[in-house]
């Protein structure tokens, strides 16, 4: 199976150090925020990734270049212009559609999953149901900085998916997505059917005149189901300043133990770099 990472965004919630530097790149706890998705799309047995970027990325590439360093094959895409989300996947479908597995996953490169193994669950349930989309959620209190989904029904942390809103603000709408005291955002990890690039091809551009994934995932229940998987990890979102009070805490809940191996995993990928050079 084939992954994309996205890391096309211009990083506008982190200035100015953004205008210069890939947001992907910032380090969280020794690591940049997107290796932490090349390495759980590894550690799921995906090595074949293409990640989509945009203007001022060329540091993404100097940094992983092929990916061979990092146990992976890593191809990049330009997205020439910032059209949102779902034109981000669209730019992927030429070196999708052809590849032997029905269904890619796909990673925002902003976005750090730790504490379990949602990815792998999320591919059974994919396959199982046989789903258009299965889309991992997390439940949140404050809806309107993301995508909500609502479901028919969850048992055993999956739903199906009866509808979706990007970030929804007015509160008939947020009423109408609440379920049991909070809503079920959109977290930024998904395994789509191939077939979605047939949905992204046919809607027309949605909120700030970008083609907006979560309208082809809703056109796309006309047709067929998609689920949820709600997180049983957690998700670090890289995407404002606020991250770092998310890495403080996870330095104050790391063991002495843990930030050794963290530095000797650093010092074990700087000698395989080096080791690749000569």
């Amino acid at each position: 199976m084939k992954a994309v990472v996205t890391a096309g965004g211009e990083g506008t919630r982190l200035y100015p150090s953004s205008r210069a530097f890939p947001k992907e790149l910032f380090h969280f706890q020794g690591k940049p925020v997107i290796e932490y998705g090349i390495d759980l799309l590894r550690d799921a047995g995906i090595n074949d990734i293409f990640v989509v970027t945009g203007r001022k990325k060329g540091a993404l590439q100097d940094y992983f270049g092929s990916g061979e360093t990092f146990g992976v094959n890593i191809a990049y895409i330009t997205q020439e212009e910032p059209k949102g989300l779902g034109d981000a996947v669209l730019c992927t479908k030429p070196y999708i559609k052809d590849s032997k597995d029905d269904s890619f996953v796909l990673l925002l490169g902003d976005t750090i999953f730790k504490g379990s193994n949602d990815l792998e669950e999320m591919l059974k349930i994919h396959s199982k149901e046989k789903s258009t989309s299965t889309i991992l959620v997390e439940k949140v209190q404050e809806p309107e900085r993301y995508g909500v989904v609502k479901f028919e029904s969850v048992a055993d942390n999956c739903g199906k998916i009866k509808d979706l809103y990007e970030k929804p603000e007015a509160k008939d709408v947020k009423d109408n997505f609440c379920f049991d005291g909070g809503w079920f955002s959109i977290a930024g990890l998904y395994v789509f059917n191939k077939k979605i690039f047939d949905f992204l091809e046919n809607i027309s551009p949605g909120a700030n005149n970008e083609l907006q994934l979560t309208d082809a995932v809703k056109e796309s229940l006309k047709d067929s189901a998609s689920y949820g998987f709600v997180m049983k990890g957690k998700r670090i979102d890289v995407g404002t300043w606020d991250y770092m009070e998310a890495e403080r805490e996870e330095y104050i809940n790391t063991s002495l133990e843990e930030l050794r191996e963290i530095i000797s995993g650093k010092k074990a990928l700087m000698e395989k770099m080096k080791s690749n050079k000569r």
